[in-house]
């Protein structure tokens, strides 16, 4: 078995799944902070 090959069949197949990274935990994205100061309006 060529393990290169094989890697891209897994990813192939994770890909058709909808297979996406975790959105939950430690991995969620970070809670957003508003600007403060000179960058206040960015965080509009």
């Amino acid at each position: 078995i060529d393990g290169v090959a094989a890697a891209v069949k897994l990813a192939e197949s994770l890909v058709d799944l909808g297979m996406t990274t975790s959105k939950h935990g430690d991995l969620a994205d970070p809670i957003g902070k508003p600007f403060k100061g000179r960058f206040a309006y960015l965080s509009r």
